[in-house]
C-alpha cells in the first residue's frame, strides 16, 4: 500500500478550520519610530523623491527588525541606485503589515497611486505589484479598494496553487493537455465539469474581476495592469483552456 492510499481517508486538515484561523499569519508589533521616519522621508514631496536616488546601502542581517530606520535600511539596499519614491512605497507597504498602521501610511500610499501610478507600473516588479495590491485590501479608503484587491489576492494566490502543482504534471507551463486524455467524469463536491467546447467560466470570471477593477480609479491602473498581464502571459491556465478549446474545434470539424 503506498502513502497516498493510507492517507486518502484523511481529513486534509485533521484540526478542521479553527487551527487555520490560530495559525493564519498575525500583524507583528509595529516599527519602532515608523511614523516619523515617514514624516521625515516625505518631507520634500513625492515628486522631488521619485528624481531622487537611493544611495548604495548595506543590508542589515538580522532576523526580527524592529525599528523603521532599520526596516527603512533593508528596503534602501534592495532598491540601491533606483528611484527614493521606490524605497518610500516598500516602507509604506511595511508598515501595513504591523499592527497600529500610523495614518500617514495610509495616506502616503494612496498618494503614491493617485499621483505616479504610471511610474510606479513600469518600475515595479511583479512582487511588488502584488504586495501593493494587498496593501489597497488592508489601506483602501474606499469600499470597492478593499473588495477588489481581496478579489484579485484571493484570485492570485489561487492561480499560484494550481499553477505549482501543475509543475509536478511533467508537463511545461506552455503545453496544453490533449482534450482527448480526459479521464473521469467527476469533480470534487460534485460540481459540474467546466465545458471545454462550450463553456464560458473563465470569460466570466475574468469579465467580473475586470469590471471590479474598474470601479475604483485609484486602484484601477493597477489592478487592471495586473489582469491584462494574465491576457498577455502564455503560461496559465487560460491560455492553456483556449489551446485546448482550439484543438477540440479542429478535431470536430
Amino acid at each position: 500500500m503506498d502513502i497516498f492510499t493510507i492517507f486518502r481517508g484523511e481529513l486534509t486538515y485533521p484540526d478542521g478550520f479553527a487551527s487555520m484561523v490560530k495559525r493564519a499569519p498575525q500583524q507583528r508589533a509595529e516599527y519602532h519610530g515608523m511614523q516619523a521616519l515617514l514624516e521625515e522621508i516625505s518631507q520634500s514631496g513625492l515628486e522631488q523623491l521619485k528624481d531622487q536616488t537611493v544611495p548604495p546601502t548595506e543590508n542589515l542581517d538580522v532576523e526580527n527588525l524592529a525599528s523603521a530606520a532599520e526596516k527603512f535600511q533593508n528596503i534602501q539596499a534592495e532598491f540601491s541606485g533606483r528611484s527614493q519614491l521606490l524605497a518610500l512605497h516598500a516602507l509604506v507597504i511595511a508598515a501595513s503589515r504591523r499592527r497600529n498602521t500610523p495614518q500617514i501610511a495610509q495616506d502616503l500610499f494612496q498618494k503614491c497611486w493617485q499621483d505616479h501610478s504610471r511610474f510606479l507600473l513600469e518600475a515595479l516588479d511583479m512582487r511588488w505589484k502584488l504586495s501593493a495590491l494587498q496593501t489597497f485590501r488592508d489601506l483602501g479608503t474606499t469600499e470597492a479598494q478593499r473588495r477588489c484587491a481581496g478579489e484579485l489576492i484571493i484570485f492570485f494566490n489561487m492561480m499560484k496553487l494550481y499553477e505549482t502543482e501543475r509543475l509536478y504534471s511533467g508537463a511545461s507551463a506552455e503545453t496544453a493537455f490533449d482534450p482527448k486524455n480526459r479521464t473521469g467524469k467527476k469533480l470534487p463536491l460534485k460540481l459540474t465539469p467546466y465545458s471545454l467546447g462550450h463553456g464560458d467560466l473563465d470569460r466570466n470570471l475574468l469579465g467580473m474581476l475586470w469590471l471590479s477593477a474598474e470601479e475604483d480609479p485609484v486602484l484601477a491602473p493597477l489592478a487592471c495592469h495586473l489582469l491584462t498581464e494574465i491576457n498577455r502571459d502564455k503560461r496559465n491556465i487560460f491560455r492553456r483552456l483556449r489551446l485546448m478549446r482550439r484543438v477540440l474545434k479542429r478535431r470536430r470539424k
